[in-house]
């Protein structure tokens, strides 16, 4: 089996990941709820996640770093904790529904800033035009999960400062790819999911806060602390963590982060980012690649629209032939209006750190076979 849709989850996991999960569940127990050995061995668990993502994405202060199931669960936090119903919103044309739909179920006014996804340099004026003084968030996608596109988030933040506008950012498509500092950026909130690009299991996230701007608390319930009180905890971050943690794919996190980490800097990009410009480059007739801008501006994502039969024909044409992709919205119909590709879908490639040249011929091989079987 060749696997390239990473966008979705990275599905080869470093076999670090699932030692981690294996030794934390024979060692580790609840945090925060006992004095013996079994919950301090998961308290230090906890605050060595903690660090590593602390340094990671440059955060103040280890407190800053809130646990969460997953990157939707943190984006859905920021959202609905930084504004109420009704605020108008500015997001761009490229979000997730994991950001369009906590705005959409709260009435919230949702103003989208349009631009080309080929011409991600487009976004900061977008974005500037469509605040007004009647906004109250801003919310940005820092890499588009369906064609790739990389957004100037640094400049959209330096805008929001300037406002003084609450910036969250969803780094779905970001987290271990891109370098992320939470300061640079100028977010207030920094929305990950572990399965992606840290290498972690799923049902694991970060949502980590610059600590300047701190939204309400979504969640309420048992943290191990103030046990006497009916009111949640207001110190971070128990505050954000109710109920008992996801400890097992904690570790495995710690050990994805840590993977990672091991990599020089922008070697699991460029590694990706090869592995798309060979497939364009070698792409057989009979497929175009929507949305695509110029490399630099481009991670491992790469979108492709088979003119001759539909995406998940051709999909499933692929995973007869053992190779793994995403076809149709993925889960992000800003993205495809913006890109005129909301009647058809794409067909995306996503590859990862495992992924290899061979790999990404087998692919164009068996796009070839596709569109000779499926095009007559």
């Amino acid at each position: 089996m060749i696997y390239l849709d990473c966008a979705a989850t990275t599905f080869q996991k470093p076999p670090a990941v699932m030692e981690a999960i294996r030794r934390a569940s024979e060692m580790c127990a609840s945090p925060g709820r006992g004095g013996y050995g079994l919950s301090l061995a998961a308290d230090e668990l906890l605050f060595k996640t903690r660090g590593l993502a602390k340094e990671m994405f440059s955060l103040s202060d280890e407190k800053y770093c809130i646990f969460t199931k997953s990157a939707t669960e943190a984006l859905n936090i920021a959202i609905k904790g930084f504004t109420q119903p009704e605020d108008e919103v500015v997001i761009s044309c490229l979000e997730h529904n994991a950001v369009v739909r906590p705005l959409a179920s709260g009435g919230r006014r949702i103003k989208i800033a349009n631009f080309p996804p080929e011409c991600p340099e487009d976004a900061v004026i977008a974005l500037e035009r469509s605040i007004t003084r009647r906004t109250r968030l801003c919310v940005c996608t820092a890499v588009s999960n369906v064609f790739g596109t990389m957004l100037p988030i640094r400049e959209i933040g330096e805008i929001c400062r300037r406002r003084g506008i609450p910036f969250v950012v969803d780094a779905a498509q970001a987290a271990g790819i891109l370098e992320l500092s939470v300061e640079r950026i100028g977010a207030d909130a920094l929305c990950i999911p572990g399965h992606k690009g840290l290498y972690g299991p799923a049902g694991t996230g970060l949502l980590l806060l610059s600590g300047e701007r701190i939204p309400r608390t979504l969640i309420e319930g048992g943290t191990g602390s103030h046990s006497a009180s009916e009111r949640q905890p207001q110190h971070l971050p128990d505050a954000f963590e109710a109920g008992t943690q996801n400890i097992w794919g904690i570790a495995g996190l710690c050990a994805g982060i840590e993977f990672v980490k091991s990599h020089p800097k922008g070697e699991i990009l460029s590694a990706e980012q090869a592995l798309c410009r060979r497939i364009l480059d070698n792409l057989p007739a009979g497929y175009t690649a929507p949305g695509r801008g110029r490399d630099e501006n481009q991670t491992g994502v790469l979108a492709l629209l088979p003119v001759f039969a539909g995406c998940e024909e051709v999909a499933e044409f692929l995973s007869d032939a053992g190779i793994c992709v995403r076809a149709g919205l993925c889960c992000a119909p800003l993205a495809h209006r913006a890109a005129h590709t909301f009647e058809t879908g794409v067909l995306r490639i996503s590859p990862g750190i495992f992924n290899t040249a061979a790999d990404a011929d087998a692919l164009l091989r068996a796009l070839s076979a596709a569109r000779d079987a499926l095009g007559g």
